[in-house]
């Protein structure tokens, strides 16, 4: 295995063969996601400040489509995406595809759209999806995915009736869509094209085996119609992902094949419309990948996910803001009395709701995708007017606090939810602890061993005649300690049986309960003295019959018994979910759920929490992705937040104590840095010297717990004196006193306090490290105590001031940044978020005496302030922290220009 990965890495094959040219690896590009401090010079003029609208399908009869063109130019708009082609359809009288049973005779919508368009200076790209076939295109049945066993895939693209998904290694894919691109393009001159849903595939066709056989050398690995089909691969991620399992190296190389592929056909679409126009703009849904990006003129922010917002007022401001990162121009979607796709839980029904929704996007850079004209004439005037405020290729965020957080669980959280690494410490107070869950199974022997490696029946033989490998520990079942277990009670029991196929001689079986959630029946066993630190990994020798019978709790104590880990036994603490029916060994390994309704994730939630706690507190945030966290990604910012970020490599964790230690502010909460980007679970914090803090266990939450503020510390004010409620999972964590400005306390907490907010210096700068999940209660419980919290930790880390901090006593102000150096000035966007925070609303009410502090840079000296939409000067008052302006009136939405002498 080791040599495969490395063969992966280096790009070539393990049997020796020509070079793969595969997926760079991730998170290796040197300039990955810094595309918008050097955005694209070369766009056509009307990209730059692009007035967008949608419509999914022209209007059908004659006349209709012009007439729609007009309503939308009536309100000022300047682009239009117009859906041309779905299924292999083509939505206009095309020379050579099946047309939609929709057209109607005589009339051509795409040529209406194109007169009406050069006549009202409107630039029209087509829109068209390639990822499926409807029965009336002959490539439904020629140019399918295919299944393993060599039959067409009939899955329904989408989920819609006569359809299938299409591969994009099939010859006749790039032929069909290169003569559709050049009729779109080339015959009635549109603008350029909107390509939606371009996506590789699971397949087993004989295109799919030949070309991964020619770019790697390799036969297309067995089994992975599992892992299928993928509807639209990496649709709004910046970077390919581990299709299947991290550690599998057949799923990784194929992982890295299939960005290819991608790759691939993205050339195709470009390459096609610049052939047939070479000013022609090409944007794609999906994200622009390092490997694809320079095919691209244009993304669209669609992010589909209701996981975990459980306030949504705010949530095209996250998405905007979080797709604002490439060297070209990002649209999102803005609809009006029409469900948005992918469960949202907030219909828009209201046109103050669509305003609302356009200036959220405005403000953090994004372009947006009006689906429909009613209450637009506003935004699209604005935009029009003050277009020097959004020109895309000479805007820049401003720099000050940096969040990268991910939007979707990927295949490094499933690989830490599924990891089970067992916190044991050297000492001779350790214990195990068996618990019953499903009933029926035979246990014969545990192994808990830090070594990495798997027990085998031999290695045990061996173990039991003396030759005991270090860093291994075996345990027969029945050996507990009858002093401190529970055999039998409320008619469930533990019973011991004579085995000889079991290598210990005996097994043992829980009876008398179904599936529990509430195990009664603890078994302990002592174990020897440990020398290792770990991690250590616990398996078992077993039989389980069925999958009603196919796991039991495990926990460990470092105190001998006095607190275990986890406090309570859970589906993250189990061993099980395999049924061997011979005796085997099996590995402790999670029970993954998907939560439903209103409740926290244990990986999105911090970040969501985080990023409403920093727009409630008034301060501009720049959301980056994880996955391109680096130095350069860095550079320039002064405050990096990490909510629960998991899941961070060596250098990372380097990049960022350099970061530090060169005067940075971090701010950081819970497991991150816990785990590397496998999953894998770390001995202690990566970053736990920077935290000035070490990992000890966790500490369930338990009704009654607060988090108090200490004595002595700058953050004091940061708390009230009551403390906040602590809800969720904290971890123990070691610190020295003097740097603790928090404890929590109340029930169930170890030796009655454990640190919950620890204070440090690292190099020249500052770190605020939460060891709880208050970020996470933040985004179901909204306890405003975080939200004082998280700015006062962020002020105290930056040493600085934040470029602007607004504040309202009648209401929430967001307030993002922009940076026109061409200009000499800064822009300050403010949104009113004086509205209900998930319900719909058709009103939403002017907010007055909006104060805004201004940090200035020290380069820069202030000559002006002036609200541009209400066209007035404000005065700015000097004050400790820079400048002070107040804005007397807020209507939804405003910008204020700064103009540096």
């Amino acid at each position: 295995m080791a040599l495969l990965i490395s063969c992966l890495i280096a790009g070539c094959t393990p049997e020796g063969g020509a070079a793969a040219e595969l997926a760079s690896d991730r998170m290796t590009y040197p300039g990955a996601l810094c595309g918008r401090d050097a955005p694209r010079q070369d766009l056509p003029e009307w990209m730059r400040v692009p007035r967008w609208c949608t419509t999914e399908a022209p209007r059908w009869g004659k006349g209709e489509t012009a007439a729609l063109l007009d309503g939308f130019t009536d309100r000022h708009a300047s682009a239009l995406r117009l859906g041309m082609f779905w299924g292999g359809l083509s939505h206009y009288p095309s020379a050579f595809a099946p047309h939609s049973p929709n057209l109607r005779e005589g009339v051509d919508p795409l040529a209406e759209a194109m007169a009406t368009a050069r006549k009202r200076g409107m630039h029209v790209l087509a829109y068209l999806n390639p990822n499926a076939y409807y029965t009336q295109n002959p490539l439904y049945e020629t140019g399918c995915l295919v299944n393993e066993d060599g039959k067409p895939w009939d899955v329904k693209a989408y989920g819609r009736e006569g359809t299938r998904y299409a591969c994009v290694n099939n010859p006749a894919f790039a032929d069909f869509y290169t003569r559709a691109i050049t009729e779109l393009v080339g015959k009635y001159a549109t603008a350029g094209l909107y390509v939606d849903g371009l996506s590789p595939h699971v397949c087993y066709c004989e295109h799919c085996r030949r070309k991964f056989r020619e770019d790697t050398g390799r036969a297309l690995p067995a089994g992975l119609t599992k892992l299928g089909p993928l509807a639209v691969l990496w649709e709004m991620t910046s970077d390919w992902d581990a299709v299947g399992e991290v550690d599998n190296p057949d799923h990784q190389l194929y992982s890295r094949w299939l960005m290819k592929c991608l790759t691939d056909r993205t050339r195709v679409f470009s390459e096609a419309a610049k052939a047939a126009r070479p000013d022609a703009v090409v944007v794609f849904h999906s994200w622009p990948k390092p490997d694809n990006g320079r095919f691209y003129d244009g993304t669209l922010n669609e992010i589909y996910a209701s996981k975990p917002w459980n306030f949504t007022l705010w949530k095209r401001a996250e998405f905007s803001n979080w797709g604002d990162v490439f060297e070209v121009p990002s649209l999102v979607n803005i609809y009006l009395r029409q469900e948005p796709w992918g469960g949202e839980r907030r219909s828009v029904t209201t046109e103050a709701e669509a305003r609302h929704l356009y200036w959220q996007a405005l403000a953090n850079g994004a372009f947006p995708n009006s689906w429909a004209y009613a209450g637009m004439e506003r935004p699209f005037e604005v935009m029009e007017q003050h277009a020097d405020c959004f020109d895309f290729a000479t805007t820049f965020p401003t720099k000050f606090l940096a969040l990268p957080r991910p939007m979707f669980a990927d295949a490094r959280h499933r690989a830490v939810a599924a990891n089970t690494l067992i916190p044991l410490r050297p000492g001779d107070n350790a214990r195990l602890r068996i618990l019953e869950r499903e009933p029926g199974g035979r246990l014969d022997l545990f192994c808990l061993r830090a070594d990495g490696k798997e027990p085998t029946d031999a290695e045990y033989r061996a173990a039991a005649q003396g030759a005991h490998p270090p860093d291994v520990v075996y345990v027969s079942a029945a050996a507990f300690d009858p002093a401190a277990s529970v055999t039998a009670a409320a008619g469930r029991q533990w019973t011991e049986t004579d085995d000889a196929t079991a290598l210990s001689g005996a097994h043992l079986t829980s009876s008398g309960h179904g599936n529990s959630g509430e195990p009664t029946l603890p078994l302990t066993y002592k174990l020897p003295p440990l020398t290792s630190t770990g991690p250590w990994t616990l398996w078992a020798r077993v039989i389980f019959p069925d999958v009603g019978s196919d796991s039991f709790f495990y926990q460990v104590s470092n105190d001998g018994g006095t607190t275990w880990l986890p406090d309570k036994p859970r589906g993250a603490c189990a061993v099980g979910w395999e049924q061997p029916q011979e005796y085997a060994w099996v590995k402790a390994r999670a029970a993954l759920t998907s939560p439903t309704g209103r409740q926290v994730d244990r990986f999105l939630s911090p970040a969501a929490g985080m990023f409403a706690g920093l727009l409630h507190a008034g301060l501009p945030v720049k959301e980056l992705h994880p996955n391109h966290l680096n130095r350069q990604s860095l550079d320039g910012f002064r405050v990096l937040v990490l909510a629960n970020e998991v899941c961070l490599s060596d250098d990372q964790c380097e990049v960022i104590r350099a970061f530090v230690r060169e005067g940075g502010g971090l701010v950081a909460t819970h497991e991150t840095s816990l785990y590397d980007l496998r999953g894998k679970r770390r001995r202690d914090f990566g970053l736990a010297e920077a935290f000035g803090a070490r990992v000890r266990g966790s500490i369930a939450a338990q009704e009654g717990q607060r988090i108090e503020p200490a004595t002595g510390t700058g953050l004091l004010v940061a708390l009230p004196a009551a403390g906040l409620s602590n809800r969720e999972e904290h971890l123990s964590v070691e610190a020295r006193p003097d740097t603790v400005a928090a404890w929590l306390a109340g029930p169930g907490v170890p030796g009655g306090r454990a640190p919950a907010m620890v204070l440090s210096s690292f190099g020249r700068g500052r770190v605020v490290y939460l060891p709880g999940r208050l970020d996470s209660s933040y985004s179901l419980w909204a306890d405003q105590a975080f939200v004082a919290l998280a700015r006062a930790a962020v002020k105290w880390v930056a040493q600085a001031n934040p470029p602007a901090e607004a504040s309202c006593p009648g209401g929430i102000v967001g307030v993002t940044c922009f940076d026109q150096p061409a200009r000499n000035r800064r822009l300050v966007h403010l949104v009113a978020y004086d509205a209900d925070w998930v319900e719909s609303f058709d009103e939403l009410p002017p907010l007055t005496a909006v104060r805004v502090r201004l940090g200035l840079p020290a380069e820069k000296e202030l000559a002006s302030v002036r609200a541009v939409l209400a066209s007035c000067a404000l005065e700015a008052v000097k004050t400790d922290e820079g400048v002070e302006v107040v804005l007397p009136r807020l209507e939804e939405y405003e910008v204020l220009e700064l103009k540096w002498k």
